[in-house]
């Protein structure tokens, strides 16, 4: 039986991400596996696929365009195919090796010493800031250099930069890239037919909705176990000679967990329905589900398969936030979806469903300070609420509520409209609407002393009493009160 080659994980996002690359390409579960065989025949076909230019667009991004395809050799193709040649030879340990140690895998010796036009965004050659031992360029053993080169086989290309990830957990790492690689071989199986690479945007909604097919019940989760936290970051990186960048953006466990959670039989309706109505299209930024409003009255096209590639989704733009922003997702989401369902907003189409129980698992999972106390309390106080204005006609309680009416967006109108309504219950009924110890539970730190998420609270009061009202036919009764739009618009994503 063949020996392992000495393949493994290092811990840096972008040998680790070529080192899931040549994984996948060898048909194994894990990097200790991969042969000598196995890596040659891998390197073998990458070869291939940089000879034919197949990969000359994730490469520009990569490794600049001097790497391989240096535009002064567009008279010398001998030139780019002895390049192309030389670089592979010491991915296979062909070359002379170095004197010194690789910088990823210390174990093995170096066969060459790269600067960015063989490792993205160091410095350019002989250059010697940010490299150790007052040298220039980074030494790189074969299999450092060809898990570099695999890149361009599971980094998606997005709005001009390759997308790449690290993971807590390796084995999540692994899904993703295997999600990745199955997109970009079918394109790559394309562009040897002819074709050309698909054009992607918006890459927190590529990463998320990638994360959402893995997590999701269609079972493409092959490595990772669904009951382990873990955290992903997405660099997203060029290379380019003329501008070299990098945005980062973080999905924290929590996040992962709600989105495995979300995804789940007893959820996965709701789920869909919220993520469906977010979708923007990618010329103008109107929603996928847009009401046609004046003049347009003709009905949008759904997006295609290509326009979904380079859309936006609001919902999984704001994941990466959370929890840090988690009120604003509420706010922003779950607050716009209950408003656009019922007709209070008309900015897109909905599926007629209930939002609450999604929401209560968003409050579960990403939200601590929101205990199964508080968040028992809330629903009670907005079902309680509901009834007065449906039972009682109360629109001006509705109006207030909803902050319809002018002057309802300060904590001190907010307090006043519901000791308004506690006293209207008690005076009517001889029943309290909620106890001072509720109330403070929800709203006040102490007596006069709001909670700093008070409108975090009133925002939860109003999605459920939304949905109340909605069961109960009031709207059908009161469509005027839809007609009026609230003093306070919810801020653009």
């Amino acid at each position: 039986m063949e020996a392992p080659i000495g393949l493994r994980w290092t811990g840096h996002a972008l040998i680790d991400m070529g080192v899931a690359a040549v994984v996948l390409a060898t048909g194994n579960d894990r990097p200790e596996a991969v042969t000598q065989t196995q890596w040659e025949k891998w390197m073998d076909e990458l070869e291939r696929d940089y000879h034919d230019r197949l990969l000359q667009k994730p490469c520009s991004i990569l490794f600049t365009l001097n790497a391989f395809d240096n535009p002064s050799w567009s008279k010398k193709p001998e030139e780019r195919a002895q390049k192309i040649t030389r670089t592979f030879e010491s991915a296979r340990k062909a070359a002379p090796v170095l004197s010194e140690a690789c910088t990823f895998f210390p174990e093995h010796p170096a066969v060459v010493r790269a600067a960015r036009d063989l490792f993205p965004m160091l410095m350019g050659q002989q250059q010697l800031n940010f490299y150790p031992n007052g040298r220039s360029e980074l030494p790189l053993s074969a299999l450092a250099l060809g898990c570099v080169l695999s890149l361009p086989r599971v980094a998606p290309i997005v709005s001009g930069r390759a997308m790449i990830v690290g993971a807590d957990d390796w084995d999540l790492l692994l899904d993703l890239c295997e999600h990745w690689k199955e997109e970009l071989d079918r394109e790559l199986a394309l562009l040897r037919a002819g074709g050309t690479w698909k054009d992607r945007k918006a890459p927190r909604t590529r990463l998320l909705k990638a994360l959402e097919e893995i997590f999701g019940p269609g079972q493409i989760r092959r490595f990772a176990a669904a009951d382990r936290l873990s955290g992903v970051t997405l660099y997203h990186l060029s290379n380019s000679g003329n501008g070299p960048s990098v945005d980062i953006y973080t999905v924290r466990p929590l996040v992962n967990r709600f989105l495995a959670r979300a995804e789940a039989a007893k959820h996965l309706p709701r789920w869909k329905a919220l993520v469906q109505a977010f979708w923007r299209r990618p010329k103008d930024g109107s929603y996928e589900q847009a009401i046609p409003q004046g003049k347009k009255k003709k009905k949008a096209a759904p997006l295609t398969d290509d326009e979904r590639l380079q859309a936006r989704n609001d919902v999984y733009e704001q994941l990466p936030a959370l929890p840090d922003e988690a009120a604003g997702f509420i706010r922003r989401i779950f607050l716009r979806f209950a408003q656009n369902r019922v007709g209070q907003r008309r900015d897109f189409r909905t599926e007629d469903t209930d939002i609450w129980p999604l929401v209560e698992l968003f409050l579960t999972e990403l939200m601590p300070t929101m205990t199964p106390e508080r968040i028992e309390t809330i629903r009670r106080l907005a079902d309680e609420l509901a009834q007065e204005i449906h039972v009682n006609n109360d629109r001006r309680l509705y109006r207030q509520l909803m902050g319809l009416a002018s002057g309802m967006d300060t904590y001190h109108a907010f307090r006043t409209l519901l000791i308004r309504a506690i006293r209207e219950r008690l005076r009517r009924t001889n029943q309290l609407l909620l106890t001072f110890d509720d109330y403070l539970l929800l709203f006040e730190e102490g007596e006069g002393f709001p909670r700093a998420d008070w409108r975090l609270v009133r925002d939860l009061v109003r999605i459920r009493v939304l949905e109340q009202l909605h069961q109960a036919g009031f709207f059908a009764e009161a469509p005027e009160l839809l007609e009026e739009s609230p003093e306070e618009e919810i801020e653009e994503s």
